[in-house]
Order: C-alpha cells, then sequence, then structure tokens
C-alpha cells in the first residue's frame, strides 16, 4: 500500500500555495511507498491515485489559523458529494472515489496559517515560518503516528 500526500494552492496568490510548496519540498525527498503531488487546485483525475493508498493527506493554507493544524478528515458517503466542476474540495475527491472505484482511504488534512492572499509570488514570512513549524506534524503523519 502507498501514502499519498496532496498539497495544492495557488501560488500566485502568496500564501494561498503553501500547500503546494510543502507537496514539492516533500517530493524533492523521494521516499518508497509514498506519492506526492503538488497542484493548483484538487481535480477529478486525482481520483486514480486512491485505490491503491492506504492513507491520504491533504496539504492547504487556510485563514484564521493560529498554527498548523493536523486534523482527520471524516468518511463522507458518495451521495453527499456536491455538484462541481473542475475543482474539488478534499471530502469531495474522497466520495467520488468511493463512488466511482469504490476506494475509501483514511483521510487527513495538515492545514497551514495564511496571512497574504493577494496577487503575488512567494510566502509571507510568517505563512514560511507555519510551513517549518508543520515539518513535525508532517512527519508524524509520514510514521503513521497520526
Amino acid at each position: 500500500m502507498t501514502a499519498v500526500v496532496i498539497g495544492y494552492g495557488n501560488r500566485l496568490r502568496r500564501d494561498d500555495g503553501a500547500g503546494q510548496r510543502l507537496a514539492e519540498w516533500l517530493a524533492r525527498r523521494p521516499r518508497p511507498g509514498l506519492v506526492v503531488r503538488a497542484c493548483h487546485q484538487l481535480t477529478p483525475e486525482l481520483v486514480a491515485l486512491l485505490p491503491a493508498a492506504s492513507r491520504v493527506l491533504f496539504i492547504d493554507a487556510a485563514l484564521a489559523l493560529a498554527s498548523p493544524r493536523l486534523q482527520p478528515l471524516p468518511a463522507t458517503p458518495p451521495s453527499a458529494a456536491e455538484p462541481f466542476s473542475h475543482a474539488l474540495t478534499p471530502q469531495q475527491l474522497l466520495a467520488l472515489a468511493q463512488l466511482l472505484l469504490g476506494a475509501e482511504p483514511p483521510a487527513w488534512q495538515l492545514l497551514i496559517p495564511a496571512h497574504q492572499l493577494q496577487l503575488g509570488e512567494g510566502l509571507s514570512p510568517a505563512t514560511a515560518a507555519a510551513c517549518r513549524a508543520a515539518w513535525p506534524l508532517l512527519r508524524r503523519w509520514l510514521k503513521g503516528d497520526a
């Protein structure tokens, strides 16, 4: 089985790209049994990663957080999936995987505090520090201790 990490966000809206940046950093350090994807948004194509996944971690930026937060995502019944276009929430992606492929891997989300979401590139100093502070949580999840 494989652990899957999906980091997503808009790198052109400063701190919104924190999830994608963490995933890119992790992808540069390959590990057996770990699949990492960095993307702009969650799309239906990512469902293909989930049938072989033993567990999944979604990394994203979030406003109004004081510090990084690692939390389990509750199971979402397929009927709870709302209509979507090309972008999904983690819960919608999981529900789609269950509905189409019968995949139900346990899932978590790692949320990184975002401070600046205006147009521009690069993380604010506060969000860059929050990314560094998130590494112990990420390492704990990678070890299976989450």
